[in-house]
């Protein structure tokens, strides 16, 4: 069967050429340790802010689901600083258009099945080829491909091939939907394609004892685990990790101070932070997201946002600082693109394209500058009054920010709802594009320029794709330019970001409001380490123990 453009028993080919700067990072844990082991910690209770749509991550992955990768290997992980390090597999050769791993030995399935470069073969090719994939999430993470892989049987190596230059790929490998499956799960999923969304079949540090929709996910470690990165091994976490559902940030805290959970975020400065950081019970750290919230104008065609004017008059009603303020407190890290400050490529001069004068007046007078006009209070385009729909998500975007967007809105005159709804409701509709105007989040924990950026250019969700909200509007050129950032790398890869991004902020297709800061706080005495996964906090990235250093200086 023919995967991609390549045939499965292809020889992987050696590459001449490599990223510079990514293997050596690969090559070796680019990460302090220090002397410790696991603590003897029988449960772990850690946060999830929203239920989970399956736990199969193959078949999705909306960021609430990530837990599920928990019982599988990876390829990769990424360390404290977001850097990409071996995990399963160590990269011989890296290219924008290709990456060879040598498979680790030694890594054994509960049955003692030994994983080999053909269980990674078919287990990305699944990957590519899964039919019922509720989302097409991998242009977000390679590109838009198309996709292929192969395997060296002899040399147990395997190689993820695209049609498309992507710089980013080696980051994507360490994400919950590059799990490794054993060949006892590919046997029962012969027989009912869900089967990875009721039990476990990988070889990673944790298995499934039980998943209750709303409540709580339980695991438990498994013992002969000891090929992890970072030198990991099941010594290193606790015999037991529950991950419960809290969906009120209040209820969130309260548990966290009472003992009820040993880790949660606060999301916002003022009494809860100042509280919790006087409380020498944990430990603390910023949790950075490399990527800006936004307000993600739909573009699709029949949508009101394909109107540059309507784009650029609600970017101007919206003052992204009284947003960040109102949002966080202040916390969030205020950005000019979904590159933000610290980033390679972020170009301050971006801010220059951003409305410089905002609020109601400013924003009616770009309305009627751009031939709308008024009846009464009213905004009417043509015969028609302006009428559109806000949908967010409860648990994971600001509501009372939003609030205040809805309120300036009203106030132009819209005819405008504001559907608050559930984050696997948000989920589902953000992902078919199935909204008006909506918060995008740019949800990367890796300072890689653009990891995520297939979110933002190419096909929509109605062509297979991920640029949910048509941003760019399929110009040529935009698109030209996103191909060109992603594929080149450097200086060259910089200025193509800089022509991409310019476009979208001239022409109003985002307005990018803050990057997450959220403060994590962790049991002194049950947590040794955590740091950042590839979606949100996933289970293998919370340790008992202090051999790896989390990074605290972002």
């Amino acid at each position: 069967m023919r995967v991609g453009f390549l045939r499965r028993h292809r020889r992987a080919t050696t590459l001449l050429f490599a990223i510079a700067v990514v293997v050596p990072t690969v090559a070796g844990a680019a990460v302090s340790t220090a002397s410790g082991s696991g603590a003897a910690v029988s449960t772990m209770s850690i946060v999830w802010n929203a239920d989970w749509g399956m736990l199969d991550t193959q078949l999705e992955q909306t960021g609430g689901n990530s837990q599920g990768a928990a019982p599988y290997d990876r390829l990769m992980m990424l360390d404290p600083k977001g850097n990409p390090v071996p995990w399963a597999g160590t990269p011989t050769s890296i290219s924008t258009k290709a990456i060879t791993f040598k498979i680790k030995p030694g890594i054994k399935c509960p049955d003692g099945h030994v994983i080999n470069a053909e269980d990674v073969y078919s287990s990305f090719k699944r990957l590519i080829e899964v039919p019922k994939r509720l989302q097409n999430f991998l242009p977000q993470n390679y590109g838009p491909g198309p996709f292929a892989v192969s395997f060296n049987k002899r040399a147990n190596t395997f190689t993820w091939r695209t049609g498309t230059p992507n710089r980013n790929m080696i980051y994507a490998m360490a994400g919950p939907s590059q799990i490794i499956i054993c060949p006892k799960g590919f046997a029962a999923l012969q027989s009912d394609p869900n089967a990875l969304d009721k039990a476990d079949y990988g070889s990673g540090p944790f298995e499934l004892v039980s998943a209750e929709h709303g409540v709580q996910i339980v695991f438990k470690k498994r013992p002969a685990w000891k090929w992890g990165p970072l030198g990991l091994t099941s010594a290193d976490y606790a015999d037991n990790v529950v991950v419960k559902i809290v969906t009120n940030k209040t209820t969130e805290l309260n548990l966290l101070e009472t003992g009820g959970l040993d880790f949660a975020t606060v999301l916002t400065a003022g009494p809860d932070l100042d509280r919790l950081n006087k409380n020498s019970t944990f430990w603390s750290r910023k949790i950075v997201r490399f990527g800006a919230d936004d307000l993600r104008f739909n573009a699709s065609a029949g949508r009101p946002f394909t109107d540059p004017v309507l784009r650029e008059a609600i970017a101007t009603v919206v003052d992204p600082k009284v947003w960040n303020q109102i949002a966080t407190g202040g916390l969030g890290l205020q950005t000019a693109g979904p590159i933000i400050p610290g980033m390679p490529c972020y170009k301050p001069a971006w801010s220059k394209l951003l409305p410089q004068t905002t609020g109601v007046d400013a924003a009616k007078a770009v309305l009627t500058k751009g031939g709308y006009t008024y009846k009464g209070s009213d905004l009417y385009k043509g015969n028609d009054q302006v009428k559109f729909n806000i949908m967010i998500s409860a648990q994971a975007n600001p509501v009372p920010a939003w609030e205040y967007a809805y309120d300036l809105i009203k106030k132009l005159g819209v005819d405008v709802s504001l559907d608050v709804v559930p984050q696997n409701v948000y989920a589902t509709r953000f992902v078919t594009g199935n909204f008006d105007l909506s918060n995008g989040i740019l949800a990367q924990t890796v300072p890689a320029p653009g990891q995520r950026m297939g979110g933002y250019y190419g096909a929509g969700p109605a062509a297979g794709g991920s640029n949910f909200a048509n941003t760019g509007g399929g110009d040529p050129t935009y698109n030209r330019e996103m191909r060109l950032a992603l594929g080149t790398l450097g200086a060259e890869s910089c200025k193509h970001f800089d022509n991409a991004i310019s476009f979208l902020l001239k022409q109003h297709y985002l307005l990018p409001v803050f990057a997450s800061r959220q403060v994590g706080f962790y049991r002194k005495g049950v947590i040794g380490s955590a740091w950042d996964g590839f979606i949100g906090l996933e289970v293998p990235y919370f340790t008992t123990s202090t051999k790896v250093k989390p990074n605290l200086s972002r």
